[in-house]
């Protein structure tokens, strides 16, 4: 063995279980910080650690990828959202995304490369052990967060979001669907572990997650979470063959459905309605605003999926359709929100994107994961509790994302299981895959180590930069310093990397609301509508088929009139 293998193999393992860290990063000094900080990292820490698997495939054969379903399923997948995309009605924002949400094809194939990587490096029980314990910890860190965020913590960030968790994640839906992986998680490695010691530390861990989980008051995750959760118990009722375990599984069944009808029939109590986190699990109702909107938005998109049925209309182009088929019912007030990217519901948003074939490879990836789970439950030496305990946090996860959509939070420990499942299913080859004899050479290092250069500087450092500065303008322009504003919103258009699109809608919101302001200087006001408008002019050009471009020009250029009627 090569004596740099056991090195460099725990360097990029430990790189891989770093990834895991993701939802704890947030910098406020970023735009959409908690968006921002965490897909920057992400890029980063795939980059470098892609460059030294590389390194480490290209004289250690045992270490390359292997074929599974898994792989087939994901890989087809990725290229139905790429083929959707270039078919699409904008293909720079399918790639590159935009700086609210930071995915775009770019992520999917960094999540790609994390997948392979987790698949192909993590080889032992002890190891897919240690990376969710890496996960769980991350998340009881997230979950003191969040409570001493509750708690109003002077170190810690305030909620945005009211009573409900959000911690660092930044969203309660978003962190109840992070917490829903970690739960199962920790049920799979209290049944796979067998010492006292361990298994107590995850019962008190699961506890803690429980009560977190319902502190973000995200209804989807909850229900999804009691369903599965009860499903598993009712396999418990009939599988087991300890009576000591059937009563256990049949009494906490019955303990779900006692406290689930409890709350649901004293909805009217002074009991649940003065606690927030009941109140709204009790207050689902079609003639609740959140329902009917999002109800509104289903049926739109539904719509909207006729017109692109097959291929959809590209990653990422969600606001394209829905905003051609705006639904009328979502606008109450000035308040209202009327821009959606996300339609709230896996199975539109993937119709409308990447439209029937990416549906079915989507689902797909579903029955692959079902595929890999039923023959390692019907193997003769497999565990079939540890595959039903993944096949029920498989099932909350889709079920959540009927009314959410995913985030990197949730991304990464889907990824963690889909590796695993790849892993476990993996055709191991008696010869090792053929790579090119100059694949190890040192010149190939130089253009690998080359490359990897040029991949941080242009998908890591630059859109740093360009973020912190639309960031800084953002702040400036709200203290009233218009002139020095408008100056770092040009900067930052001239970065001209994918963040230039939000950079211009919030250069315009800028300039529009200083420019009607006399309490400013007037040739500054001008100056700001005009960089406004030839940003918004330009963004246009690029992306036509955007509503909000329109609708933000036609506000400036009736702001501009004060000073030139023409």
């Amino acid at each position: 063995m090569d004596q740099s293998e056991p090195g460099l193999k725990k360097f990029l393992f430990w790189l891989l279980a770093a990834v895991l860290l993701t939802p704890l990063w947030v910098n406020s000094r970023f735009f959409f910080p908690f968006i921002t900080t965490k897909t920057l990292y992400v890029r980063l820490m795939v980059e470098v650690a892609f460059f030294c698997y590389l390194m480490l495939i290209a004289s250690h054969p045992q270490y390359r990828p292997r074929r599974s379903l898994i792989w087939w399923a994901g890989g087809a997948y990725v290229g139905v959202v790429a083929l959707a995309s270039v078919l699409g009605v904008n293909f720079s924002r399918s790639f590159w995304g935009n700086v609210e949400r930071g995915e775009g094809i770019i992520m999917l194939l960094h999540l790609a490369a994390y997948a392979v990587m987790l698949a192909s490096m993590v080889r032992s029980a002890r190891e897919w052990f240690r990376l969710m314990e890496v996960s769980i910890a991350v998340s009881l860190l997230a979950s003191f967060l969040a409570f001493a965020q509750a708690a109003g913590v002077a170190f810690i960030s305030t909620s945005t979001t009211g009573a409900r968790f959000s911690s660092t994640v930044g969203n309660p839906s978003f962190f109840a669907a992070y917490l829903l992986f970690n739960l199962f998680f920790l049920m799979y490695l209290f049944w796979r572990r067998a010492e006292a010691g361990r298994r107590i530390a995850y019962a008190v861990a699961w506890v803690v997650l429980v009560g977190t989980l319902f502190g973000t008051a995200t209804r989807g995750a909850l229900l999804a979470f009691g369903l599965t959760l009860f499903g598993l118990l009712g396999i418990g009722v009939l599988r087991s063959r300890a009576g000591w375990a059937r009563w256990g599984a049949a009494i906490g069944a019955m303990l779900l459905i006692v406290v689930a009808a409890t709350i649901w029939l004293g909805r009217g109590a002074r009991w649940v309605r003065e606690n927030p986190v009941l109140e709204r699990m009790v207050s689902i109702s079609r003639t609740d605003i959140t329902t009917q909107s999002r109800l509104a938005v289903w049926k739109t998109s539904l719509v909207a999926w006729r017109e692109h049925f097959l291929f959809g209309v590209g990653y990422e182009n969600y606001n394209v359709s829905f905003n051609k088929y705006f639904p009328p019912a979502i606008y109450r007030d000035e308040g209202s929100q009327i821009w959606f990217d996300r339609a709230h519901n896996i199975v539109f948003d993937i119709a409308l994107t990447s439209g029937l074939l990416g549906l079915a490879a989507y689902g797909a990836l579903f029955g692959a994961a079902g595929v890999v789970l039923w023959r390692r439950a019907r193997a003769a030496r497999g565990d079939f509790w540890s595959a039903a305990i993944m096949a029920a946090l498989l099932a909350a996860y889709f079920l959540q994302n009927l009314f959410v959509f995913d985030t990197l939070a949730s991304y990464l420990p889907f990824i963690l299981v889909l590796a695993w499942l790849a892993a476990s299913h993996a055709d191991a080859p008696t010869v090792p895959v053929a790579l090119p004899r100059w694949f190890g050479s040192g010149i190939a290092r130089g253009i690998f180590g080359l490359g990897l250069g040029v991949a941080l500087i242009a998908l890591v450092f630059r859109p740093a930069l360009a973020n912190r500065t639309l960031a800084t303008a953002v702040k400036t322009g709200q203290a009233g310093e218009v002139g020095t504003a408008a100056a770092l919103f040009e900067e930052v258009l001239q970065y001209g990397d994918y963040q230039r699109f939000e950079a211009s809608q919030q250069f315009a919101q800028f300039a529009g609301t200083v420019g009607a302001d006399t309490r400013f200087d007037a040739s500054e006001r001008r100056e700001a509508l005009l960089g406004a408008i030839r940003a918004l002019e330009q963004s246009l050009r690029e992306a036509p088929t955007d509503a909000q471009n329109y609708l933000q020009l036609m506000e400036l250029l009736n702001a501009g009139a004060a000073f030139d009627p023409s």
